[in-house]
This record gives structure tokens, C-alpha cells and sequence, in this order.
């Protein structure tokens, strides 16, 4: 329905620009058809919103998955006349963080889904119903989980995935540029160490860069010991060297400037024995 008036109607909503959506009883929409429930949104996301939200109004839980809430059974079906009309969302990122899976979510994985080379039961199928279920509660925004996974290594297939469900990815407070943990054992040439490593640090997140410019990606910035820890050497200085670094990175590989590339600054700083968000 790109030139059909509902289409226009979604694009051109007055005051709002991200993923808005029209749903609408139009007569004669194309040719043949006399009567239809069209459904356009701003963006893609928008356009599925809309067609999630028909989905749950007729008694499809957003969490029938996830939740086992049964679809409620109807005998009929009606779409009453008038528009519908869905703002922008006042929060632009919305999403979740796949954290502490090993105690309960991953061992029930690995009795459903394929497992990787890497142990990982969260390869694309899984990916599949989790960003079902983000699009279904209209969120856009996911980080996966990085305990003994890597998202983009578990399934080649994952990324592509994200991409085609219109989820926007990101990586998790620790892994910044894209790059898993548990790659940083397996690919990483040298320590975790910017003080001593840092050449191979670099090359190492240029290549998160690379494996992820084709898709929508809000990439993490900064840096942290491995594993969620603190880091023995980084100070507060090095670390504005580390950012410094990263956005030339995004520059550079996605031949943008970086008032158009999404960013998540996870900046900390540690007071013993504890670490606070800045």
C-alpha cells in the first residue's frame, strides 16, 4: 500500500519521524478488492507494529511464546470502520538484555534448539522467536545474551535474522563494537589489555565494525575489564583514548559521520568493591 493514501496518511503524521502506523477500513484499495483493513507504517517497524497490534486485538497475547498464554478462540472477526492512528514511541530504543541465562533459559535451550560448534543453543531459531516477541511488545532494540554465547558467531544466520525482523542489535555493557566476550578468547590475538595490546584491541573491534555495517546497529562504546570486571591498567584517560579510536573506527567503516551512527556510551568507574554507571 506504498501509494495508497493510508500509506501517505503514516509517512507524513505532523510532528513525529519513527515507526507510526495507520490502521484503516478503505474501500476499494486496489483493483478487484472492494473493501480492505489496510495497515502502512512510517518505517518497517512501524508497519509491523501495526500488524502485531491487529494481531493481539483479536487475542493473540504478545507472550504466547514466551509466556505460554493460549490465543483466545473467536467466531468472528470484524475491523469497525474509522482510522487508527499510532503515534511515534517517546522512548527511541526499547528492547531487552538476555542476562544471566545459564542458570535457566540456556539449559532449557539446549533441549529445543541447535546447538552451535560454540555450545550455544541461541542460534536462529531461538533468534526467531525472541525478536518476534520484542516486535510484538513494540520493542526495536536487542542485546543477546553473552554468557558463553556470541551472537554473531553461535549462527552466521543471527544477524541476517535481526536484520530481516527490522531489530535494531546492540551488544551488551561489556562488549563494545559488536564483539562477544567469549570472542575475545577465541579471536583475539593477545589479552584484553589496552596498556599492552592495544594494536590487536583495535583490529579486533574494526572487524565487529565490518561484520555489522549492513545491518541497523547501535554500537557500544568504551571499555571494561574481560568478563564484566574491572580492568587493572584502563584509567580515565586511556579510556578517552579507547572512544577516540572506536568512532574512527565507525567512520571509517561505515563511511558515515558519527551524527548518524547510534551509540551507547558504557563509561564506568570503579569504587571498590563496587562499579557505578556514569
Amino acid at each position: 500500500m506504498g501509494s495508497s493514501r493510508v500509506a501517505r496518511s503514516a509517512s507524513t503524521q505532523s510532528g513525529a519521524s519513527g515507526s507510526r502506523y495507520i490502521q484503516e477500513v478503505v474501500s476499494n484499495p486496489v483493483p478487484g478488492v472492494d473493501q480492505a483493513l489496510v495497515i502502512a507504517g512510517s518505517d518497517r517497524r512501524g508497519t509491523i507494529f501495526g500488524m502485531y497490534d491487529v494481531s493481539e486485538t483479536i487475542g493473540v497475547s504478545p507472550w504466547y511464546w514466551w509466556a505460554d498464554v493460549p490465543p483466545q478462540a473467536k467466531d468472528e472477526i470484524y475491523a469497525a470502520p474509522g482510522r487508527n492512528l499510532a503515534g511515534e514511541p517517546s522512548v527511541k530504543y526499547r528492547g531487552i538484555f538476555i542476562n544471566d541465562e545459564e542458570l535457566t533459559l540456556q539449559p532449557w535451550a539446549a533441549t529445543k534448539y541447535n546447538i552451535s560448534q560454540y555450545d550455544s543453543p541461541f542460534t536462529g531459531e531461538f533468534t526467531k522467536r525472541v525478536l518476534e516477541l520484542l516486535l510484538r511488545n513494540k520493542a526495536n532494540y536487542y542485546w543477546p545474551a553473552m554468557k558463553q554465547s556470541m551472537f554473531y558467531v553461535d549462527d552466521p544466520q543471527n544477524g541476517i535474522i535481526a536484520e530481516y525482523f527490522g531489530v535494531v542489535m546492540g551488544t551488551s555493557h561489556t562488549e563494545p563494537m559488536t564483539r562477544a566476550t567469549d570472542e575475545q578468547s577465541k579471536f583475539l590475538s593477545g589479552s584484553w589489555d589496552w596498556t599492552e595490546n592495544s594494536a590487536n584491541v583495535t583490529a579486533f573491534m574494526a572487524e565487529g565494525v565490518n561484520r555489522s555495517k549492513a545491518w541497523d546497529t547501535l554500537y557500544t562504546m568504551g571499555m571494561r575489564g574481560s568478563g564484566d570486571t574491572a580492568s587493572p591498567t584502563l584509567t580515565a584517560p586511556l579510556l578517552e583514548q579507547v572512544i577516540q579510536v572506536q568512532q574512527g573506527l565507525l567512520e571509517d567503516g561505515l563511511s558515515k559521520s558519527l551524527g548518524d551512527v547510534p551509540q551507547l556510551w558504557a563509561l564506568y568507574k570503579v569504587c571498590a568493591p563496587q562499579c557505578f554507571w556514569l
